[in-house]
């Protein structure tokens, strides 16, 4: 049994995220565009892509990488339960 770590990453290109799940073999994956122009007062913010997956790295792992690829890395849960993830992608 893995230790599962669920992550959140965002960025304002879709392919750097995207490179980003393949680079850490994430699964259960998904990406949302423009989140930040639903905030009062950012209606006209550039759009930004936020992406959420798990994975097996270390949290230490996806910090050394996003730091290298340029993706700001928001949030890292460590331990999850694999039951929370869905594999019929992996």
């Amino acid at each position: 049994m893995s230790n599962f770590v669920f992550f959140q990453i965002e960025g304002d290109v879709e392919a750097f995220l995207s490179h980003f799940f393949r680079a850490v073999r994430a699964i259960d994956t998904r990406l949302e565009w423009g989140w930040n122009r639903a905030v009062i007062g950012h209606e006209d913010d550039t759009p930004l892509c936020m992406g959420f997956g798990f994975t097996t790295w270390t949290a230490t792992e996806l910090q050394d990488l996003a730091q290298r690829k340029g993706v700001n890395l928001v949030y890292i849960e460590e331990n999850v339960d694999s039951a929370n993830i869905d594999f019929s992608e992996a």
